[in-house]
């Protein structure tokens, strides 16, 4: 993935957290208001709900999408978006690889791993169309794949 695509990969998490994270403080003065009645505490918890739910989802995002990798046959060497270190997976370990889809236009690939463990190869990431080839012709031969 190019630097500048995840500059603005960045860019937007941070703003979307910073964003929420200020719905959730407003949320939760909200509570300390001098009428604190059941409806405004409801509405200030929903802040705070989906506050939280957004800032993981960015953060399970950024640790899921892969920025570039490596592949020798049998191992998947990659580093995310969330962490700049790199991390490694056996072939072995892969249940499917999907198509995603945003509005029903592809922009990537899913991998789905046994544990149920994910990760996220979009177009943008070099090679990714002939990883994605090659990664599926291995769960393929797999067996039980």
């Amino acid at each position: 993935m190019p630097q500048w695509r995840r500059n603005l990969n960045r860019f937007a998490s941070g703003f979307l957290c910073l964003w929420f994270a200020g719905l959730a403080f407003i949320g939760i003065r909200m509570d300390f208001g001098a009428a604190s009645v059941k409806s405004r505490l409801f509405i200030s918890g929903l802040f705070v709900a989906m506050a939280v739910c957004v800032i993981v989802a960015q953060l399970l995002f950024h640790s899921r999408s892969i920025v570039d990798f490596s592949y020798d046959g049998s191992t998947l060497h990659y580093r995310t978006l969330g962490s700049g270190e790199s991390q490694a997976r056996s072939i072995s370990e892969l249940k499917s690889i999907q198509q995603m889809q945003g509005r029903g236009v592809n922009f990537g690939y899913r991998l789905m791993f046994h544990d149920g463990g994910k990760l996220y190869l979009e177009f943008a990431v070099t090679n990714s169309f002939e990883l994605a080839n090659t990664l599926r012709g291995a769960v393929v031969r797999q067996p039980g794949g």
